[in-house]
């Protein structure tokens, strides 16, 4: 049971909970990016002060410490669309796009991992409400209303980060969708395909394949398929911080990305990418693993698998960490995972290989060097790569390439060199 204290008017304060804990009380900040967050007694007594359970950059205070107002939203703005994506959430709404805290009271019932913002009148979760059942065309509705600024009384009570308009449902077991009410957990989200025609169309395709491949490499848990309602294409992935639960049917697993571990304010989304500066980095990365007692080994199994499928967009946003209940730290499954490198051009990596961004220019022997770099003994860093590049060349073989039709043979043959290539340069066997 969720109890919370009752200062302030209902209408100014949202309380934070998370695992079931009321760990802060949120209101309107000095100006519209900045947050109040004032930690409660609640938060201390379950996992201590200093404990990095809510985030990274977010360590638990003292009860009644301040979070700094600018770090308190920067993280919180972590939760919410970017760019065009977060105008149209906010004039569907009536709200004022850098206004942090309203969009976060509208859309922050169902958040990027565990954290409800709760209104003051409200409920973490009314056991009665029941999601609502959809028809292509209504989802239809809504992918297109994420998309556009239709002020017509909002999507749903629930925030995605990314530039990419995207909304999140429930799905049956029938493969049907159902639209969870404020502070019910949805379970998948859907993104819009590009469209056909353009240089990006066949993204959801090599998305939807490298998460496959990623499955059976076992850098990812993520269920993924193209699909099309109403006409419409799109791709549906399952979400990682969304658990079976016997007694609520879903529970929420907490998560934070690069970017907001960091602290990193990406309203100017070039943040998100290196590009010459010291964070974000894949270092950074490891030293939030390392801060958090996790193990480094996954988060070189997914840089190495990133790199092999020729991902470009691996970037501070599409690189997370799980935060369980426990104090626990681990990287997240692989997710927004691509291949890019068979559309023509330049390419760079999001993050640097060991000090190289050019995709022409790296080998393995980057890789290896970025891992090592991170304190792992170079032994292990290059074992490491090893089992990545002989799990994903088993995977490549035993892949029904038949199931993403709109992967194309050049798409494939790009990624089949890219392995095989990899595997000389390590001199392994075909």
């Amino acid at each position: 049971m969720v109890t919370r204290t009752s200062s302030g008017a209902a209408s100014d304060v949202l309380d934070v909970v998370l695992y079931g804990t009321h760990v802060a009380e949120v209101r309107r900040g000095r100006e519209p990016h900045r947050l109040d967050w004032t930690w409660t007694a609640d938060a201390a007594a379950r996992w201590g002060v200093g404990a990095r359970v809510v985030g990274h950059a977010a360590p638990v205070g003292e009860p009644g410490a301040r979070l700094h107002d600018l770090r308190a939203g920067v993280v919180v703005a972590g939760l919410l669309p970017e760019g065009q994506a977060r105008l149209h959430y906010a004039v569907n709404a009536g709200i004022d796009p850098d206004d942090t805290f309203a969009m976060l009271r509208r859309y922050g019932r169902d958040t990027a991992g565990a954290l409800d913002f709760v209104p003051r009148t409200g409920r973490p979760g009314d056991p009665a409400a029941e999601p609502v059942p959809l028809g292509d065309a209504q989802v239809r509705e809504l992918l297109e209303r994420a998309g556009s600024s239709r002020r017509d009384g909002g999507l749903t009570s629930i925030s995605l980060a990314g530039l990419v308009p995207k909304i999140a449902l429930r799905r049956a077991a029938d493969g049907s969708w159902w639209q969870p009410p404020p502070g019910i957990p949805s379970t998948w989200i859907l993104k819009v395909a590009h469209p056909v025609g353009s240089d990006a169309a066949d993204v959801v395709d090599t998305e939807a394949a490298c998460l496959d491949l990623g499955r059976r490499v076992g850098v990812t848990t993520v269920q993924a398929e193209v699909i099309e309602v109403d006409g419409l294409r799109a791709i549906a992935v399952s979400r990682y911080d969304r658990m079976p639960d016997g007694r609520s049917g879903v529970a929420r697993l907490h998560q934070e990305d690069l970017a907001q571990a960091l602290g990193l304010n990406t309203a100017d989304p070039a943040r998100k990418f290196q590009r010459g500066r010291t964070i974000p980095s894949w270092r950074a990365a490891s030293d939030v693993i390392r801060a958090g007692r996790g193990r480094l080994s996954p988060l070189a199994r997914l840089v190495a698998f990133s790199w092999l499928v020729g991902n470009s967009d691996h970037h501070a946003k599409n690189t997370s960490f799980l935060r369980h209940a426990d104090g626990r730290v681990d990287v997240a499954p692989a997710y927004d995972v691509a291949a890019h490198l068979h559309h023509p051009g330049a390419h760079r990596t999001a993050l640097d290989l060991a000090g190289e961004s050019d995709f022409d220019a790296l080998t393995v022997a980057h890789v290896v060097d970025e891992v090592a770099s991170w304190g792992v003994p170079g032994d292990a860093a290059r074992a490491a790569v090893v089992d990545v590049v002989t799990d994903l060349t088993d995977a490549l073989a035993r892949i029904d390439r038949g199931r993403h039709p709109g992967v194309t043979p050049g798409a494939w043959t790009v990624l089949d060199d890219r392995v095989a290539r990899a595997a000389g340069e390590l001199g392994l066997r075909s």
